[in-house]
């Protein structure tokens, strides 16, 4: 995975975010059983351990706390992860659909076209409330009342949602120190508003992330991926890239002559001549073959 970062050219506070100023994530699709993951919220399976994070900002002064997302694909679903350092962690919302981001969360939006239309919004809460919308016009510019529009978006269920939040620590308890909490979420493509199908190598979506760190009732600090949103969250063309890779992590297993530590019981010299031999040498010919490939890497490039 390559996470690519970097500020614009322009020092004026309010421009608009440029294709230098946003930042880039490219997702592999990975096959198989090392692409199974148990949605649980604990990120214990090795994937995770493989990508490297996409690191959100907080907008202003206040508790730093590490926040990042990971993701990678299947042939049927997205699959994104959450991390978020904590020190107390609570929710009391119960209801699907409430008014989640009055309380601790963490959002993810999406927009496979980057038009600001038709686009979805995820929204989970450390005691696991799921919030989950479909906006056919960016808010604040469809029909009706601010509420109206949101209450006809979070109508719609996205179908094949699977999500879950761990917590590491006591929930709803001010009286001890907490650490984190984290999340596992599955999006399947054919549900994915603008999507309906995987999308194929070279495809670009637009992405944010958002976290609201609330320790106190009067208190609040928000953190992004994007920071070019800052007035509105719903401001597609400030969000980051989702950018979508071949995969690219092949291994091939050698069958190597094990390697004792001492000579082997003929006394036919030392077991590293023995392996020399015994390995086969590999004979590579003009015009036979693949191509040959640039080199990938999972280093992040440039400054996060």
């Amino acid at each position: 995975l390559t996470v690519v970062g970097g500020k614009g050219k322009t020092g004026a506070k309010d421009a608009p975010a440029t294709i230098e100023s946003k930042p880039r994530y490219a997702v592999r699709t990975i096959a198989g059983d090392a692409g199974k993951v148990t949605v649980d919220g604990k990120l214990s399976e090795p994937v995770w351990n493989s990508l490297q994070p996409a690191r959100l900002k907080p907008f202003g002064p206040g508790q730093k706390y590490q926040t990042w997302v990971k993701a990678f694909a299947t042939e049927d679903a997205l699959y994104i992860a959450g991390y978020m350092e904590d020190k107390h962690i609570w929710g009391t919302l119960e209801d699907r659909d409430a008014d989640t981001w009055k309380q601790e969360v963490l959002e993810v939006f999406i927009d496979t076209d980057g038009d600001g239309k038709d686009y979805f919004e995820f929204q989970l809460t450390p005691n696991n409330v799921i919030f989950d919308a479909n906006f056919k016009q960016r808010l604040g510019r469809g029909e009706g009342s601010r509420e109206d529009q949101i209450n006809r978006a979070r109508a719609w269920n996205m179908e094949g949602l699977e999500a879950k939040a761990f917590v590491d620590g006591t929930l709803n308890n001010d009286k001890d120190q907490d650490k984190f909490w984290s999340i596992e979420l599955k999006l399947p493509f054919a549900s994915i508003p603008g999507a309906g199908k995987a999308p194929k190598p070279g495809d670009n979506w637009a992405i944010n992330f958002y976290r609201f760190d609330r320790p106190e009732a009067k208190k609040s600090y928000a953190y992004a991926w994007s920071t070019g949103p800052r007035g509105d969250f719903h401001e597609v063309s400030k969000f980051g890239e989702l950018r979508f890779v071949p995969v690219v992590n092949r291994v091939r297993k050698l069958d190597l002559p094990s390697i004792q530590k001492k000579d082997n019981a003929e006394g036919k010299g030392s077991p590293l001549k023995n392996l020399k031999k015994e390995t086969p040498k590999l004979e590579i010919k003009k015009g036979v073959g693949a191509p040959t490939r640039a080199k990938v890497t999972d280093k992040p490039i440039g400054k996060e």
